[in-house]
């Protein structure tokens, strides 16, 4: 019997929280380690380096020309036919 639609997405959605759940807490408990052992912890201090500053931007400039079909050329969706297209010129 084929599975029901709501229960995929709820089965996906218990998944993602317990990969993701663990990933955070683990981050926070380093954070607090940390801040134990006398580190001072801020919150985005990595943007005061300039080489992070322009990854980061070449980061979102790549997502930036994902999001626009910038980087189709570059990718096997070119060589791949669109779905969808209507072939008129029969």
């Amino acid at each position: 019997m084929p599975e029901r639609a709501g229960a995929k997405f709820s089965r996906s959605g218990l998944a993602f929280v317990a990969a993701f759940l663990p990933g955070l807490s683990a981050l926070a408990l380093l954070l607090i380690v940390l801040k134990s052992l006398g580190r001072e912890i801020t919150w985005a201090f990595q943007f005061t380096n300039p080489y992070f500053v322009l990854f980061m931007g070449a980061v979102v400039l790549v997502f930036a020309l994902n999001l626009f079909g910038g980087l189709r050329n570059f990718s096997a969706a070119k060589r791949q036919p669109r779905m969808g297209r209507l072939d008129v010129a029969r």
